[in-house]
């Protein structure tokens, strides 16, 4: 069985199951994770290469996609969890805080700053923060996105001191569904374009030169953007 078959059984099997009895990680290519997330989740980073994926059990009956890509004691993480009786448009700050740390797995993070975007019908937590572990003190951020019945986004950590990098990955997250970068709501929207198939290849033109998408995923866009799709 290919590693995209192995996770797309991971997904069958707790969709079917619900919560699993504990995180099962799989080495595969990043995009290969992607490709089999629920539809709504369409949140994804331009990543690439190897990742250890895995399938966390948060609460019972929680779906859960993450992978992981762990250099030193850099780390930096990706996720999408859904659940049909999540309604996390009208989340709170507190709660989008807890359910992070949840996820992340860190129960003892101290989170210095964070604001929670209204978005319209979604909303979206940044953080930083840090805690302590047996390697060291760690410093971290993120940015999670909640909607409906899904929350997705990434986060990132590295040991204090060395955060500066942690932004870099945060840029990679992007909205699958219209190319902007997910952090892109921070800033004042610009005057909304007609959408036409020549606005679209300026889109990700742009972002293949802020190098929030790879070349492949270049291609692919301008194959599909060209076919009309």
């Amino acid at each position: 069985m290919s590693q995209l078959r192995q996770m797309a059984a991971i997904v069958i099997v707790t969709l079917a199951l619900g919560a699993c009895a504990g995180p099962s990680g799989v080495t595969m290519d990043a995009g290969s994770v992607q490709s089999v997330l629920p539809p709504a989740c369409f949140v994804r980073t331009s990543v690439s290469g190897p990742v250890q994926a895995y399938q966390p059990s948060l609460d019972a009956g929680d779906l859960a996609i993450l992978f992981k890509r762990i250099d030193g004691e850099k780390q930096i993480s990706f996720v999408c969890a859904c659940r049909d009786s999540f309604n996390l448009t009208g989340i709170d700050k507190k709660e989008a805080e807890n359910s992070f740390k949840r996820i992340s797995g860190v129960k003892d993070w101290i989170i210095g700053n964070s604001t929670l975007e209204d978005r319209g019908n979604a909303k979206l937590l940044k953080f930083e923060g840090e805690f302590e572990n047996f390697q060291g003190f760690f410093s971290g951020k993120g940015a999670i996105l909640y909607q409906g019945k899904c929350l997705q986004g990434g986060f990132a950590w590295d040991l204090l001191g060395r955060e500066a990098g942690l932004d870099a990955y945060l840029n990679t997250l992007y909205d699958s569904k219209t190319s902007r970068p997910l952090l892109a709501g921070a800033s004042p929207s610009p005057t909304p374009q007609a959408d036409t198939p020549a606005s679209r290849l300026a889109t990700i033109k742009d972002l293949l030169d802020r190098k929030i998408i790879t070349r492949q995923e270049y291609d692919e866009r301008r194959r599909a953007i060209l076919k009309g799709s």
